[in-house]
Order: structure tokens, then sequence, then C-alpha cells
């Protein structure tokens, strides 16, 4: 083989050495693209469910609040209502002590006078007014102040019995269980306002990012179309080389 012949075969062997350097090249760019595209959709699935999951969490955590927020009312109501209840106890209370305080007292004083005018009527039975009209009075006044002095007795029973049974309302306890319903519900409503701008702060970052991803993925559809073209130009470019070499 003459020097002609071996140049001309060096330089066959370097034009398609070239052109397989290039083709690896092009090759390699492409599966970097395929690589690309495949984490941009895996990126874009991920961040789509996340923001689903998320607007779900949302919409749960809202229909929560909005019955919490009807609930922290009735018991907003049932302790405003606690409160009047429990004022009105007490004023029953004071005024059925103070009744029964005055009923004592005039039971009391009632008995005194019963126990004066039946001793009164005592002396007039051991004197000789047997069948006078002073008797007569004396007996029907003694016996009306005696019946009187046992109803005296039984409404002054009745009054403490009154006081007893007023001060057993549970009133006060109402009144606590109300306030610490509606001390659960509004630390209810806190937590639930605070989870709903965690996550409505979390749909809008992941919007923007899905957007974002999107773009992302358009991009690398683009560059993997490129990469093929360039691929299969250089493909092309090798197979004519080498055939017109050969």
């Amino acid at each position: 083989m003459n020097t002609y012949n071996d140049n001309q075969l060096t330089a066959v062997k370097k034009i398609l050495a070239t052109n397989d350097a290039e083709q690896a090249k092009r090759q390699s760019a492409q599966t970097v693209a395929e690589f690309n595209l495949y984490f941009a959709l895996g990126s874009q699935l991920l961040t789509n469910d996340k923001l689903e999951t998320t607007n779900k969490d949302y919409d749960k955590t809202m229909a929560i609040h909005q019955q919490g927020v009807a609930n922290s009312n009735y018991a907003n109501n049932l302790l405003i209502s606690s409160q009047k209840a429990d004022q009105n106890v007490a004023a029953v209370v004071s005024n059925t002590a103070t009744v029964a305080q005055s009923v004592q007292v005039a039971a009391n004083s009632i008995l005194k006078l019963a126990a004066k005018i039946g001793s009164a009527y005592n002396i007039v039975c051991a004197s000789e007014y047997n069948d006078t009209d002073i008797y007569n009075t004396m007996q029907q006044t003694n016996t009306i102040i005696q019946e009187t002095a046992y109803q005296a007795e039984i409404a002054s029973q009745l009054a403490m019995e009154s006081t007893s049974t007023a001060s057993q309302i549970i009133s006060k306890q109402v009144l606590n269980e109300a306030n610490a319903t509606k001390i659960l519900f509004d630390t209810m409503l806190s937590k639930t306002k605070t989870q709903l701008t965690t996550l409505s702060q979390a749909r809008v970052n992941y919007t923007d990012k899905l957007v974002a991803v999107n773009t992302t993925l358009h991009q690398t559809v683009g560059s993997l179309d490129t990469a093929k073209q360039a691929f299969l130009a250089t493909q092309l470019a090798y197979n004519t080389s080498n055939y017109d070499l050969n």
C-alpha cells in the first residue's frame, strides 16, 4: 500500500472516529434528556399529588372549622343563658332565705302570743267565768291562735325547705360546664384557623411549584426532541460517511 492510500485510510478512520464520537455524544445527550424528562414527570406527579392532598385537607379542615363556628355560637348562647340562670338562682336563694327568716320571726311571735293567750285562757278556765262572754271569747280566741300557731309552724318549715331546695339548684355547675365548653370550642377554632392558614399557604406554594414543574417539563420535552433530532442527524451523517468512504 502506497503513501497516498495510507493517508487516505488514515483520513477515513479519522472522519469515522470523529463521526462515531459525535454520535456517542449525541446519544449520551439524548439519554440525559430522557432521564431529565423522567425526573420532571416524577416531580410533576409528586407535586400534583401533594396539591390534591392539601386541597382535600383544606376542605376537610374548613368543614370542621365552619361546624366549630356554629357550635361555638351555640356554646356562647348557652354560656350567656347559664350566667343569667346562675344570677337568677342566686337571687332566688337569697330572697328565699330572707323570706324564710321573716316567716320564722313571724312564727316565733305567733307562738309567743299563742302561749300568752293560752295562759290567759287557763286562768279564765280556773276562775268562775264559765259560760260567760269572757270565757266564750277567750275560748274562741285560744282556738284560733292555736290553729294559727300550728299553721305558722308549718309555714316556717316550708320556708326552710324552700331555702334548702333553692340552694341545691346546680346552676353554678351548669355555668362552669358551659364555660368549659366555650373554652373547648374556642381552642378548637384557634387550631383549625391556624391549620387553614398553613394549608392555604401550602396550596399557594404547591400551585406555584406545579407551574414551575410544568414549565420545566415542557422545556425537557423540547430538549429531548432536540436531542433525538441531533442524534438521528449524527447517525445519518455517520452512516452516509461510512458508506461514501467505503
